[in-house]
């Protein structure tokens, strides 16, 4: 009886250890592919969402009135995301146009592709109109363009860069940012420019490309930054000196690095602080 009992408890030992190895083989495995999908937030397949938006995003173009041509379709990863790329090609009074674009893929809801019309892109793109499926990252690219990332802003930028160098401030930067404190006054301006521009001829993305970025800084949603090495209370008798030509009307953050401050000035249309 005893030497039974021992092979019972024996074969039981051993039936326990080969279910905690498992048990703990099921519960490794599991972490590790939670742990995975957490840190990349990829869904089980990743090729269906990238195929499903990238049939689509050309339908949205289409039917949203832009004439141009998708093409360069990359599958990558932003921020830990599964996000589309690809460029947008449109071509504009002789001249070849692209925009590279970057969509984040999420629902793979299928509803029918709505018909936008250039009001609805503008309301996306200033946050008044919900997104369908990230469709408002399709054209937000040809709004960056059009204004903060403008050649004629960037020869703004360069030529205020040397106007100031030249009354003794070092190390000057200067950004632009969106501010996004009147969001209603820009919304319904950029409309009425852009309902403008359509009265000439032209695609829609033409219609963007017309936008006037000093109008948007005047108004202040694009904000300048302005970064240097000076005590930013003195900033105004420099300012007495510079060249006026090279500012533009608008607001300007100006930031002390001696100070480790920042002032937000007003420039007037007279070319006044206020």
């Amino acid at each position: 009886m005893s030497k039974n009992l021992k092979q019972v408890k024996k074969i039981a030992v051993t039936l326990f250890k080969i279910f905690s190895i498992i048990f703990m083989l099921v519960t490794t495995a599991g972490i590790l592919k939670g742990y995975y999908f957490f840190l990349w937030d990829l869904p089980v397949s990743t090729n269906r969402p990238y195929d499903f938006y990238r049939e689509r995003a050309p339908k949205v173009y289409q039917k949203a009135g832009f004439p141009g041509t998708v093409s360069n379709f990359e599958h990558g990863i932003s921020l830990h995301k599964s996000v589309m790329l690809y460029d947008y090609t449109e071509k504009i009074a002789g001249e070849t146009i692209r925009y590279p674009v970057e969509v984040y893929l999420n629902s793979l809801e299928e509803k029918e592709i709505p018909e936008y019309t250039l009001t609805d892109i503008v309301d996306m793109y200033m946050g008044f109109k919900e997104e369908h499926l990230n469709d408002g990252a399709l054209f937000a690219p040809f709004f960056s363009e059009a204004l903060v990332n403008n050649p004629r802003l960037q020869v703004f930028r360069e030529d205020l860069i040397k106007t100031l160098e030249l009354q003794d401030l070092e190390d000057v930067q200067i950004t632009f940012s969106y501010d996004d404190e009147n969001r209603g006054t820009i919304n319904r301006e950029m409309k009425k420019d852009l309902a403008a521009a359509m009265k000439t001829g032209g695609s829609p993305l033409s219609a963007i490309r017309q936008l006037d970025p000093f109008k948007y800084v005047k108004l202040g949603y694009i904000r300048v930054r302005i970064a240097a090495d000076f005590q930013e209370k003195t900033f105004e008798d420099y300012f007495e000196s510079i060249d006026k030509r090279y500012f533009k009307p608008g607001y300007y953050e100006i930031f002390s690095r001696d100070e480790a401050s920042t002032v937000v000035y007003f420039v007037n249309d007279k070319l006044e602080w206020e």
